[in-house]
């Protein structure tokens, strides 16, 4: 069991997010959210100054690449990326 204690803003989605708040977090689930959670022995995290997002999957990406493939075939990475790819950045 993990209480996540004084998280300064937690997003829970796109339109919603609050402020000073614990988050008690049971088997690896959400459990509870609100404040003074009451949790014996559950080990705690200050996220105080802290924001808590929810679990971002793929983050980072080069989809965008994707419609780069063949252009410039002839340069090393480096160039291809300096050349090619970062002026679209």
């Amino acid at each position: 069991m993990i209480v996540i204690r004084n998280a300064s803003h937690l997003i829970k989605d796109s339109e919603h997010t609050l402020s000073n708040v614990d988050i008690l977090i049971k088997d690896g689930i959400i459990a509870e959210i609100g404040e003074n959670i009451d949790a014996p022995g559950a080990k705690e995290i200050d996220a105080r100054r802290c924001i808590v997002a929810p679990g971002f999957h793929n983050l980072h990406t080069h989809l965008y690449q994707n419609f780069l493939k063949g252009m410039r075939d002839d340069l090393p990475l480096v160039g291809w990326c300096n050349e090619v790819t970062f002026p679209f950045v």
